[in-house]
């Protein structure tokens, strides 16, 4: 009768250490969730910064671009202040968001979010949408820059501080130009285009350290 008393004994000491890992388990798994969510939250706080400044020097660029186009069609005559529209006819912006904690998710698992309407946004934002932005950016823009607005520089302006300043080397010569004009408007539908997305991109952020911040409570 004792022998079996202490077996009994036993299997309750048993099923309570078995209950207490679980819970200690439970306890670590929460503890990182948290973690991890207040690492997103700050890294999509600063990515929101660097959207923010990149809608400014987008809508600062197409603005330069309608000013010279005007001054194209209007055969305006030339001002020093029309330099710094010239030297900004183009952004030289690469969107970089910062995307370590997502990496850590991709080779973690996801499933480290519990709730499933942060972690379908976490995937779609970084896994979907900024990849996509990517893309467009390099074929839209960077091969624009490439093959047209540099090689525009190189041959039309003779002295260049980025954001500030290009002096153009024969302004007449330059605004009679049909064919850059049509670089500009293409510049313009392109930076149009960026806002907009960038836009998109800022509203998602948003949603999501709303999310965010709603889980930690």
């Amino acid at each position: 009768m004792k022998n079996i008393y202490l077996f009994i004994i036993a299997i309750g000491l048993l099923m309570t250490s078995c209950k207490n890992h679980e819970i200690s388990k439970s306890g670590n798994i929460e503890e990182l969730e948290h973690q991890i969510l207040k690492e997103l939250k700050l890294e999509l706080t600063q990515n929101l910064d660097d959207i923010n400044s990149n809608i400014e020097s987008l809508i600062i660029s197409k603005t330069a671009n309608e000013i010279i186009i005007n001054n194209m069609e209007n055969n305006t005559k030339y001002h020093d202040s029309l330099d710094y529209h010239f030297a900004n006819l183009y952004p030289y912006l690469v969107f970089s968001p910062n995307e370590t904690t997502f990496n850590y998710l991709e080779n973690s698992g996801l499933f480290i979010i519990s709730n499933d309407s942060i972690r379908a946004s976490v995937s779609n934002l970084f896994g979907v949408k900024y990849g996509i932005y990517k893309s467009y950016e390099n074929i839209y823009f960077t091969e624009h820059y490439t093959n047209y607005i540099k090689p525009m520089f190189m041959e039309e302006f003779e002295t260049f501080e980025f954001y500030r300043s290009f002096k153009p080397r024969n302004y007449q010569q330059y605004i009679k130009s049909e064919t850059y004009k049509r670089v500009m408007m293409y510049t313009i539908d392109a930076l149009q285009t960026f806002i907009f997305m960038q836009s998109g991109l800022k509203e998602d952020v948003e949603k999501l350290i709303s999310e965010i911040n709603e889980e930690l409570g």
